[in-house]
């Protein structure tokens, strides 16, 4: 009961930590629309959902920022979003398209791994928007 309880802790900071850095890298932009986002409005999206390819949930290229507007347009026109963001991605479109049927099972030490990767990033970003 101790490592599902602590796995489950370890997830849901990977969670937080991707949404803080799509934040920080993409610059509090909608990458759609362009719009400044904040708060609730403020979408951490991704392109191959979390549900059907553990392998890229926590893959920073498989997460994009978007307003509330433009994240319920990508839900309702998955053919559209998808080529949407082939056209504006088209690298990391091919990447996860490389990757979406990669079946993935973490081990504490693995989901840990990537903690750290993504507290890495998050504090090199923090670091750059700080000059």
């Amino acid at each position: 009961m101790a490592k599902t309880n602590n796995r489950r802790r370890i997830i849901k900071r990977l969670d937080k930590l991707v949404r803080e850095v799509v934040r920080l890298r993409d610059d509090n932009t909608c990458q759609r629309c362009g719009k400044r986002v904040e708060g609730s409005d403020s979408q951490p999206s991704h392109v191959i959902p979390k549900g059907r390819c553990l392998y890229l949930r926590w893959d920073l290229l498989n997460v994009k920022l978007l307003c509330m507007a433009c994240h319920r347009w990508w839900h309702l026109n998955p053919i559209a979003a998808a080529e949407w963001f082939k056209a504006k991605f088209p690298a990391r479109y091919a990447y996860v398209k490389q990757y979406e049927h990669q079946r993935a099972a973490f081990k504490i030490a693995d989901l840990e791994r990537i903690e750290e990767v993504l507290k890495e990033k998050r504090d090199e970003l923090k670091e750059r928007a700080a000059i």
